[in-house]
């Protein structure tokens, strides 16, 4: 009756679409005895294990011929899934039938030989091509899954060299090829940080590392071009027509994002978060690099007044696409801000200090460029709080954990030499 019923199930694989699937899944007959049939047997006769026993004989010749038919990789895989995690742990583990049969006499699905076989047919550049997830289930040995994944470091250093090329051309589909691109990235870095015993702490980091430039060359793709576009909506940023509120330019900005991000509705929801923190932070490294190197003086309580309202309606932009791990940008615009609003020396001098202590990177051009936007500081007052901060503004700099921002923008040395200039008369 138990080989009538495979028989049956292959003769349906070969008009059915199902293929393996069906010819493998026959746990309902399992449950089934163990359901309605067992308590109409004695005791004695433990029925359960004697179907059990007879479906893992017969299951057993069946997967013999299966795995001996020249599989392709997909059912090769699925084969082996079933065999090492399937069977063992969804079926006869399975809460009707745990603990009531006896596994230990039913032995290998697989002889030893034929099992190898279809492990090494596995090879380890088809499991990287496929899940990594999976992959502990579908290969049995663990050490054997270890000497696959000594080779993902050379592995991800010639994939990372193949997505930069891709990048580079002219594809139609690059955008939906980087998306996939980025879901695979995170799946690696999953898996790898996942490892305990299979990297060295040396190959963990240099595929970390590998992975972290495959991520940057991938989110490049979607941000670069709006970073191009970012100036031409920044042009009319620090204008007099900008401090009366009569240019709307961080509205026409945050209008021109929203279309943009429309191309990455479809990004899975932890690669689009990371995506738009980095679309943050580039926005604001443009609004700041816009300010320190402006030649311009302006009322300094307005545009106080004007980059606290831009930092609010950036922040609220972002938050509402929930990315909440970079609204710290607005609260760093806002200490900005706070140094423009700000006239007593001492005042400004602690209010810089406080964001040396919150920011290691910001350099003394930049001290220099944000002191050389404001009009009642004497040049003793600006030599004064240049010197202060160089001694007192990295004190916390060993265990401040802040995320660089200051070091990626760039003043201009021409506009240094400028502002050098204002400050000597």
């Amino acid at each position: 009756m138990v080989e009538s019923r495979l028989m049956k199930t292959a003769e349906e694989d070969q008009n059915g679409p199902d293929g393996l699937s069906s010819d493998l899944k026959r746990e309902d007959d399992l449950l089934t005895v163990v359901r309605m049939v067992k308590d109409c047997y004695p005791r004695q006769i433990d029925i359960l294990n004697l179907y059990a026993g007879l479906y893992h004989q017969s299951f057993s010749a069946r997967l013999t011929e299966l795995a001996g038919s020249g599989l392709e990789t997909d059912d090769c895989r699925y084969l082996l899934l079933w065999i090492n995690h399937y069977y063992p742990h969804e079926i006869l583990n399975h809460e009707d039938l745990e603990g009531k049969i006896n596994t230990a006499c039913l032995g290998s699905l697989l002889l030893e030989d034929h099992l190898d076989q279809l492990e090494d047919q596995y090879d380890h550049k088809e499991v990287i091509d496929g899940s990594l997830a999976e992959f502990s289930c579908v290969i049995r040995d663990q050490s054997k899954a270890q000497r696959i994944t000594v080779h993902l470091e050379s592995f991800l250093s010639s994939y990372k060299k193949c997505v930069e090329e891709f990048v580079k051309g002219d594809h139609s589909n690059i955008h939906s090829v980087v998306k996939a691109h980025l879901v695979c990235e995170e799946q690696f870095r999953d898996y790898i940080t996942g490892q305990t015993g299979s990297l060295s702490e040396q190959q963990r980091r240099g595929c970390v590392e590998t992975l972290s430039a495959l991520w940057d060359c991938g989110c490049r793709c979607f941000i670069d071009p709006i970073y191009i576009e970012l100036k031409v909506c920044f042009h009319d940023l620090w204008t007099s027509n900008w401090l009366k509120g009569s240019l709307p330019v961080i509205d026409s900005l945050l209008d021109f994002l929203n279309q943009k991000l429309s191309d990455l509705s479809d990004l899975k929801p932890a690669c689009r978060q990371s995506v738009l923190g980095i679309l943050h932070e580039v926005v604001v490294i443009r609004y700041v690099k816009k300010m320190m190197n402006t030649r311009k003086k302006i009322d300094q309580q307005m545009a106080a007044q004007r980059i606290t309202e831009d930092a609010q309606k950036i922040n609220s932009f972002f938050k509402d696409e929930d990315c909440t791990q970079s609204l710290w940008l607005g609260q760093m615009l806002c200490s900005l801000a706070e140094i423009l609003r700000l006239q007593d020396p001492e005042s400004v001098q602690l209010e810089i200090i406080s964001v040396a202590r919150a920011f290691p990177d910001l350099g003394d051009d930049h001290v220099t460029a944000l002191l050389s936007l404001k009009s009642g500081l004497t040049a003793a007052d600006i030599r004064s709080i240049r010197q202060s901060v160089k001694e007192n503004g990295t004190l916390d700099a060993s265990t401040n954990h802040s995320p660089l921002f200051f070091s990626k923008v760039k003043v201009q040395r021409i506009n240094n030499v400028i502002k050098q200039m204002r400050l000597k008369t």
